[in-house]
């Protein structure tokens, strides 16, 4: 398999097949001496030094370099034409090899399973139980299995030593590695493993008799994997396949058996390696042995480079370069190249470093574009069209803001790294679909979803596709405002009357392998019918079909592939396939690979060169990325087998780190800078602090990267009242026209006029989002209706009582000894407040979340009743009682003014210490200190329900046409049992009864309604921005 470029062409006769011919930038001879890129010095080498390369292959760990050596190729030969030498990455190469095909995945895994579930017989014991005979039990597991598989034949071990049946710690020495594999270890990797790694593991792993702890559960997995991986090997070889490592195994043994007849090159050339596995390394040791280069054995058939240079991976102490010291000496470059590869050796770190320190993890791609752009007028254009710069994107999630936020000037960017599938909108919607099945459950016959798996899958774009956004809409609000816990097929569809929410349901499609594949697909085919039919957003749409198209692809390959191998599965595990299927998938760009803005992920970059690097995620937990490999063989076995173990990623990155950096011009290094709990990418990449401490002491630029604000103040902007504000207002004036103010309208004008005028005058209303859960203001609504059904008959609620109720301590008592009446009342206030239920519904028990609040309020309505009992005898006079009063704020002019007292009662009645007392019952603060008087108004949180006590005080007086100086409390619930009512106070003083204050009270409030319908006095924002902190509007007002 060669790598395609347009510098191959297929032509007859006297014509080359496949050659280069092109006049490139670069020209033959020496040279001028400067500085070329690693790619550069190897082609020249060649180009220089051979007249035909038409019989050569070029090894390269990736195809991408393999494009750029061409293209180097090319340069260096000038105007000759040559036959083109075959270039391959080295998996082509060892597949190539190998004369195996290497099985897909979902294939391999297939097979696995029905190895495992049919020859149960191999397996000593048990590993799981029977239920592992299931594929969904067992395909995490396999998946595992596999992974380790194929590095035991990557790193050449013996599966039957590793995998061995070990009861007695002791026989390890017997099992352990041969006199030359321990040689070979030494050799390439450095170190001698030892016996003592191994035999310290099962000597801890190794149960006792009888014990059927998990270790013995591991033993009994661990004694099934040989006899798994044999299985599995004898099945794949018959069909010519292998696992990814299997195929390295395969090719070493052909090598060592068939020698240099095996290859029809005359030349091999190993190009750019690093951290070789155990089978590379005896794979290039053998090719290495093969021979000389054609009739000339004084030429070797294999050449080895290595890209190792910079004062980084020079130095002999160098984490970076650990493999590479060893490479370098089992493998050297051959002396004739020595000279060529002297112009790409640097003894300096790049002379233009800086570190960007970013103020968040997507501002990265801001402060990235803005240096491309710096770039493109620094270099020139045609730098950046010849591919000298490059944008490197460790973390790929960046990959989309970055392309938005690149100047719309920039023509050519070649995106060498594709994009994953995941991060497409397909992908994001079929997690959400799945787990909105993954946590459903059946209720009634019905099949039952959690709300939230629900909002989250409406609040998808093509959820507003497929069923339309009005009806998106309408659903959202059914399940706010029904409080749904669960949310049932029937809910949707009474809501959705198109029926379009019925593609959604799974029942009709049955279960197993192939239900649960045309469930996904028929969905899939829904969404894609209606991205077609979308009038608007076509270029986005097309996209999403196209994805789309992709993922309905891949399930009938899963459907062919189960159906092939007879594997049964469910919904869950239908899901978890495709997405394997397509984990390794990458939507590509179309575009010139050679040409323009390269974009690429870290690994694209090996043995790549760019004059101008601009790398952004030099975060710790990101470069080095954190990523354990799901195993089940553990470090000590590793390190006693030479498998690569916890460091090996670290000391992989480190290398590709200071690679990539050593011959650029300039580097620009940005990460997130935000810190603290909770921070996906960790503080600065370890690479920045050696950089500071050891390699770059004097030689970087530091920025603190801010955007830049208007160092003015806004420009706040009042609401002016108009004509059309004003006759909003006076609709509030107006008798029977339903619009009123009230204690808490007006609290919001001393907080903030604007917020006033859009909250009230307005009527501007705002979503709260609710869940299960019960929310502070709903558990206060919850205790006020409970309360009012124990105390009041149903007749006589939310009335003004003539003929009071007394509340004797017999009464009390009697309420509080009846927790079946207590239960009752309040699982009927929950139903009725939270889910809004009516009718029979009010008796549906609670569950879940609420049932939990429901504890903690029984407990509140009990402490209330006992703090009653010990003001018994009183005369209750109204319960939620709600009345409407037109008060006249200045002679002559009236305003429509609404109340709702909690609770009024008279204290010590027929006494002389009589007392009519309003009682507001609080599951927060009680909030009636006030400073000053000042406070009543101004909005201060501490006084923030005075103002509406001292307002209901007024009202009921003058409603009623009564005269009594009210005692106004507060009931705050979760306090009460331990200290009683809260009596407000201003200053140091308590407040006995309204009339303490009345009198300035009423001239505040009055001359607040007087400004409010002044059409001289503008609504302005608040002056005191502690208002402001919390508020939705503050766009409006101007204030950020």
């Amino acid at each position: 398999m060669c790598f395609q470029s347009h510098y191959f062409c297929n032509m007859k006769n006297d014509a080359a097949v496949n050659m280069i011919d092109a006049a490139g930038n670069g020209t033959a001879g020496s040279g001028t001496g400067e500085r070329e890129s690693f790619l550069d010095s190897v082609a020249r080498a060649y180009a220089e030094n051979f007249s035909d390369m038409s019989e050569f292959c070029f090894v390269f760990p990736n195809k991408r370099s393999g494009t750029f050596f061409l293209k180097s190729l090319s340069n260096m030969l000038g105007n000759r034409v040559l036959l083109a030498p075959e270039v391959l990455s080295v998996s082509d190469f060892v597949e190539n090899v190998s004369g195996r095909g290497v099985a897909t995945r979902i294939d391999m895994l297939f097979r696995l399973f029905n190895i495992y579930k049919g020859n149960r017989s191999l397996i000593p014991g048990s590993v799981q139980g029977d239920e592992l005979l299931e594929f969904d039990a067992f395909r995490s597991w396999g998946e595992i299995l596999l992974s380790d598989f194929s590095e035991v034949d990557q790193y050449n071990v013996d599966p039957d030593a590793i995998f061995a049946n070990v009861r007695d710690y002791r026989e390890i020495a017997s099992n352990f590695l041969t006199p030359d594999q321990l040689e070979i270890l030494e050799r390439y990797f450095g170190y001698t493993p030892n016996y003592r790694d191994v035999e310290r593991f099962w000597k801890n792993l190794v149960p006792p008799k009888g014990n059927s702890s998990i270790k013995e559960r591991f033993m009994y997995l661990w004694q099934a994997m040989a006899p798994l991986y044999h299985a599995l090997d004898e099945n794949l070889a018959a069909e010519g396949l292998a696992t990814p490592g299997g195929v390295y195994r395969v090719a070493l043994q052909r090598i060592q058996e068939k020698g240099r007849e095996l290859f029809e090159y005359k030349k091999i050339v190993f190009v750019g390696f690093n951290a070789l596995s155990t089978a590379e390394a005896l794979i290039f040791e053998e090719i290495s042995k093969a021979g000389g280069y054609h009739d000339d054995e004084k030429e070797s058939f294999a050449d080895f480079y290595w890209d190792a240079t910079g004062p980084v991976l020079e130095s002999p102490d160098s984490d970076a370069a650990a493999f590479l010291r060893l490479d370098k000496r089992n493998f050297p470059s051959p002396g004739w190249a020595l000279p060529y590869l002297e112009r790409n050796r640097v003894e300096t770190m790049p002379s233009d470093m800086r570190v960007i320190a970013s103020p968040s993890n997507s501002a990265q791609t801001k402060i990235a574009a803005s240096r491309v752009r710096e770039l493109v007028e620094l270099v020139g254009a045609d730098d950046v069209r010849d591919a000298r710069v490059a944008v490197v994107l460790p973390d790929e999630n960046l990959l989309f803001p970055l392309l938005y936020a690149l100047p719309e000037s920039l023509s050519e960017v070649n995106l060498t790294m594709g994009y994953s599938l995941r991060l497409t909108s397909v992908a994001s919607f079929l997690h959400h679909l799945r787990q909105l099945h993954a946590r459903s459950r059946k209720r009634d016959g019905e099949t039952a979803y959690f709300h939230e798996d629900v909002r989250m899958l409406l609040s998808h774009p093509f959820a507003h596709a497929l069923l339309g956004s009005r009806n998106v809409s309408e659903l959202n609000s059914d399940i706010l405002n029904h409080h749904r816990l669960v949310v049932t097929m029937g809910d949707m569809m009474r809501v959705v009357k198109n029926g379009s929410v019925s593609v959604l349901d799974m029942e009709s499609f049955g279960t197993g392998t192939k239900a649960g594949i045309r469930y996904i697909d028929n969905v899939l085919a829904h969404i894609d019918a209606a991205l077609a039919d979308e009038p608007g957003g076509v270029v986005k749409s097309r996209i999403d079909r196209s994805h789309i198209a992709l993922y309905r692809d891949a399930l009938r390959r899963l459907e062919w592939a189960a159906a092939e191998h007879g594997i049964e599965m469910g919904l869950q595990g239908v899901f978890y396939m495709v997405d394997k299927l397509l984990s390794g998938e990458r939507v590509t760009f179309e575009g010139e690979p050679l040409e323009g803005l390269q974009v690429m992920g870290l690994l694209e970059t090996r043995a790549l060169d760019f004059d101008h690097l601009v790398i952004l995620s030099l975060n710790d937990r990101i470069m080095p990325r954190k990523a354990r490999k799901a195993t089940f063989i553990p470090d000590s076995l590793r390190h006693g087998y030479g498998l690569p173990y916890s460091n090996y990623q670290e000391r992989l990155f480190a290398y590709y780190f200071y690679r990539m950096i050593s011959r650029a011009k300039s580097v620009t290094l940005i990460y997130d800078a935000r810190s603290g709990e909770g921070m996906r990418s960790g503080g600065e990449s370890r690479y920045l602090r050696q950089l500071r401490y050891l390699y770059a002491r004097n030689g970087i630029r530091y920025e603190n990267y801010r955007f830049m604000l208007s160092d003015t103040t806004p420009e706040l902007r009042p609401v002016e009242k108009t004509s059309s504000v004003m006759a909003d207002i006076m609709e509030f004036a107006r008798p029977g026209s339903h619009r009123n103010f009230s204690a808490s309208a007006l609290r919001k004008y001393g907080e903030c006029q604007v917020k006033f005028y859009y909250e009230v005058i307005a009527n501007l209303k705002t979503d709260t989002d609710s869940g299960d859960y019960i929310d502070p203001i709903t558990q206060g609504n919850i205790i006020h209706d409970t309360m009012l059904c124990l105390y009041f008959p149903e007749k006589d609620r939310k009335l003004f009582l003539v003929n009071r109720i007394l509340m004797t301590a017999e009464r009390l008592s009697s309420m509080l000894e009846d927790t079946g009446l207590i239960r009752r009342h309040l699982r009927r206030s929950i139903n009725k407040e939270h889910f809004k239920k009516k009718g029979e519904e009010l008796d549906d028990p609670i569950e879940g979340a609420a049932a939990m609040v429901a504890r903690q309020l029984e407990g509140q309505i009990r402490d209330i009743l006992r703090y009653d009992l010990s003001l018994a005898p009183f005369e209750l006079a109204g319960g939620e009682m709600t009345g409407l009063y037109e008060w006249e704020f200045s002679p002559g002019r009236k305003v429509n003014m609404k109340y709702a007292i909690d609770r009024l009662d008279v204290l010590s009645p027929g006494t002389a210490a009589e007392r009519w007392r309003i009682v507001d019952y609080k599951t927060g603060g009680s909030l009636v200190a006030a400073e000053e008087f000042e406070d009543i108004f101004n909005g201060e949180y501490s006084a923030k329900n005075l103002f509406q006590l001292l307002l209901y005080a007024n009202l009921l007086n003058l409603d009623r046409g009564m005269d009594e100086d009210v005692k106004v409390s507060i009931y705050e619930v979760g306090r009460i049992a331990s200290d009683g009512e809260v009596t407000p106070k201003i200053g140091k003083e308590k407040l006995d009864g309204h009339k303490q204050v009345n009198a300035e009270f009423l001239s505040r409030v009055n001359g607040m309604i007087e400004e409010i319908f002044d059409p001289m006095v503008p609504f302005s924002p608040a002056e005191d921005e502690s208002h402001c902190r919390f508020c939705h509007l503050h766009d409006l007002c101007g204030r950020n």
